[in-house]
Parts: C-alpha cells; sequence; structure tokens
C-alpha cells in the first residue's frame, strides 16, 4: 500500500494558501474543523496557531467561522464550536461523568445478573478474592460497585466477606482476666518495662499502656483498681502573666539562653517549651523575643571584635634576650624550636614550644618523640583544646603544690655551646 505524501512541516504558505483555507472552513459543512486538513492547504490548527501571532489571518478566520455559522444556520443546523450537532432545537446531552465497566456501559439486567453470579459463587473465601471476580460480557467488581453499591454490600454482609467499620459493640477485645493480669505486672513493672514484656510474650495477649488508661477513663470501677496499685501522677500546670513572660525574654537577652535554663524554676519563670509556644500563637510577642536575642548575640560580635583588635595592638612580652638565649641552649626546647614553624606569630610559637616542653617534664613523651608530636601540639594550640583547660600547665609553674621548685628550674643544661 503506497503511504500518502505529506507536506514538509517548514513550509511557508501564501496568502493565496491561506485565503483559499479560510474558503474552506467557511464553506465546508461536511467535515468538522478539527478532521479538516487538506492537502495543499494549510489544516485549520494550523491556521489557528498562525493565528495566534498575526493579526490578519486572526481577522481573517474570525470571518469565516461567522460565515461558517451562518450557514449552519441556513441549513436549519446547530454549529457546536467544530461541527454540526443536529437541527436546531435538538435538546444537548449532558456529559456524563460516570463510566462502567471498561469504558463500557451495561444493562441493568448485567449487573443483576453479576450480583447473583457473586452470590451462588463459592471460590471467594475474601474481599480480595472477591474483587477478582469476573466474568465476561458482565461488568467488573468495582463497575458494580460503582452503580450498584447497596446491592453489592448487601450480598457482601451475606457471604460474611465485608467487615463492619466503626467501634466494635459486642465483647470487648481482652477479658477481665486479662486486665488483672495486665494491672498486676504494671503494679511492679515501670510503663517501658511492661511494653517490653508484652513485646516478648505475644502468647498472652496483654493489652498496651494506652489501652490499659483508656479503659480506666471509662470504667470507674477499673480505674479505682489501677490507681489503688499505681498511683495516678497529676503534674502541675503554671499559668504565667504577660509581665512574666516579658521578664523572662528580657532576662534571657541580657544572660542569654544557658543562664536562663539554669535559674529556671517551675512557677516562678516559664520554661523554655512554654516560651516557644507563646511565640507560635503571638507574632508580637515572637518578634521581641528575636529582638532580645539578636541584640545579645550583636553585643557578642562586637565585643569579640574588641578583643580580637586589642589582642593585636597591645604588646605581650615574651621570652627574648638573655633568657631566650639561655632557653634555646635545652635539648627540649632546642628540639621544640625545630619542629615549630617559623612563619608563625612569635607568640603562638613560644605558647606552642612551652607546651612541648612542659609535657617532657610531665614524663607525656621523651625529647626523642617531639618530632612525632609537635603536629598534634600545633593543631591543639590553634584549635583551643586541651591547653585551654590547663592540661599542661606552664613552665613557670611549680612542680608540687608546696613546692618553689619550678619545671623551668628542670631544664638540663648540658649543652651551652649551643647558640641557637
Amino acid at each position: 500500500m503506497r503511504r500518502k505524501e505529506r507536506l514538509p512541516s517548514n513550509r511557508k504558505w501564501t496568502n493565496e494558501d491561506w485565503q483559499a483555507a479560510a474558503e474552506l472552513i467557511a464553506t465546508d459543512l461536511d467535515s468538522t474543523l478539527t478532521d479538516m486538513r487538506p492537502a495543499a492547504l494549510p489544516s485549520y490548527h494550523t491556521f489557528v496557531k498562525r493565528s495566534r501571532t498575526d493579526d490578519r489571518l486572526r481577522v481573517l478566520l474570525e470571518a469565516a467561522i461567522k460565515r461558517r455559522k451562518t450557514a449552519y444556520a441556513a441549513a436549519g443546523l446547530r454549529f457546536a464550536g467544530t461541527g454540526w450537532a443536529g437541527p436546531v432545537g435538538t435538546p444537548r446531552k449532558p456529559p456524563s461523568g460516570a463510566k462502567f465497566g471498561r469504558g463500557r456501559q451495561y444493562s441493568d439486567a448485567a449487573y443483576s445478573e453479576y450480583l447473583v453470579r457473586l452470590k451462588a459463587d463459592e471460590t471467594a473465601k475474601s474481599m480480595e478474592d472477591a474483587t477478582r471476580l469476573y466474568w465476561p460480557g458482565l461488568p467488573t467488581f468495582w463497575s458494580v460497585m460503582r452503580r450498584r453499591r447497596v446491592d453489592l454490600r448487601q450480598v457482601l454482609k451475606d457471604r460474611g466477606l465485608l467487615k463492619p467499620k466503626g467501634r466494635r459493640t459486642g465483647a470487648a477485645v481482652y477479658s477481665d482476666e486479662i486486665y488483672s493480669r495486665a494491672i498486676e505486672l504494671v503494679s511492679t513493672l515501670s510503663l517501658k518495662q511492661y511494653g517490653d514484656y508484652r513485646e516478648a510474650n505475644p502468647s498472652e495477649r496483654l493489652p498496651s499502656c494506652q489501652a490499659i488508661f483508656k479503659r480506666a477513663d471509662r470504667h470507674p470501677d477499673f480505674a479505682a483498681k489501677l490507681y489503688s496499685v499505681r498511683p495516678k501522677v497529676e503534674r502541675a500546670t503554671f499559668r504565667y502573666s504577660n509581665e512574666v513572660y516579658e521578664a523572662a525574654i528580657s532576662k534571657i537577652g541580657e544572660a542569654g539562653w544557658n543562664e536562663y535554663l539554669a535559674d529556671c524554676k517551675p512557677g516562678v519563670w516559664p520554661s523554655l517549651n512554654a516560651i516557644y509556644k507563646r511565640a507560635r500563637s503571638d507574632k508580637e510577642f515572637k518578634a521581641r523575643l528575636y529582638g532580645k536575642t539578636r541584640e545579645r548575640y550583636r553585643l557578642k560580635r562586637q565585643l569579640k571584635g574588641l578583643i580580637a583588635r586589642r589582642r593585636k595592638s597591645a604588646a605581650i612580652d615574651r621570652p627574648g634576650g638573655q633568657l631566650g638565649f639561655l632557653l634555646l641552649q635545652q635539648d627540649a626546647y632546642r628540639t621544640a624550636d625545630g619542629f615549630v614553624p617559623r612563619h608563625y606569630e612569635r607568640s603562638d610559637r613560644d605558647d606552642i614550644k612551652q607546651d612541648i616542653v612542659t609535657a617532657v617534664l610531665m614524663g607525656e613523651f621523651g625529647i626523642d618523640e617531639i618530632g612525632e608530636h609537635a603536629k598534634w601540639f600545633i593543631s591543639e594550640h590553634f584549635r583551643g583544646g586541651v591547653f585551654s583547660s590547663g592540661r599542661f600547665g606552664s613552665l613557670d609553674a611549680p612542680i608540687y603544690d608546696d613546692s618553689d621548685l619550678a619545671y623551668i628550674d628542670r631544664l638540663s643544661s648540658d649543652d651551652y655551646q649551643h647558640i641557637g
């Protein structure tokens, strides 16, 4: 079979082509607009797309459609947008939003036949099996559910396949003996231990903690029996005034969260959770709280910047002159000096060397192991680690609390020929 030749998609239509297409739209009443695809002329869809950017074609298309409507009216037909929809006066069929079966509409007799066969079927033992039943020529289960829901549910209920919804009105899930056993365990175990025991012994079918306390809320006799062996804990609740909340956020802004939580006492100051809950419900309070905390952080950043500038500008006395010459004559200090980079600030180099020498004097490692540990000491110094907590003392510190001998006095002075 020879395939129909198609025109190239990038063809440039002439004015005569557009005129001929418009004339065809206005006069060809036997085909709808969407099906109008002449071989040598632009189709209706092409005409519409081009008219969105070309005002001349838009006017031409509107005039053609107007002529088409007039021709439909003269022929006694009703125009329905893209084609005719029957004689004038024919009522419009409302669109149907419901589909039955696999895109087909079945008669009432077909739905009744499906219900009769479902009622007589013996293969379906569960609701899942019932949904899979299908007989050729009859609607599916879900099609029947949409069209004959009440009848289908009644058939399923008669067969025992439809489980009742809602709260059970019959006997309780757990018997009184099981609840008595649960009370006996709860009286000696914590709720966490009871939950673990319940999971470890599923054969006893014990109720959960939530089920126990819910039953206590519904039955006063059971509640009295439960709370006689496990007293009910009533948590105290506090309500604070607006003045207390304002004082609380002011204190947070002045001292910070940690100081506030350390002094926070129930009944005197609102807890952290109470402050956040109020902030979620009161936008103005939330703005004041954030304003206080942000002001505190701003002041802390300013203070930190001032301290940093003061450290850079203030002159610090470091070992120099004769003291530096004497220190470099000692083995430990001289070895440490060789492993600390010289591009560091002098103050940082002196602190790192002091930490290394102090660790050697305290017996942490030997002089020959300084090279292995120097990198760790350098990292700890710039990280502000153990040295800021005082793990290793200063060379000027006494060896013992009641001793006048300092660590620096223990430095060996065997080699005085080294000039640093």
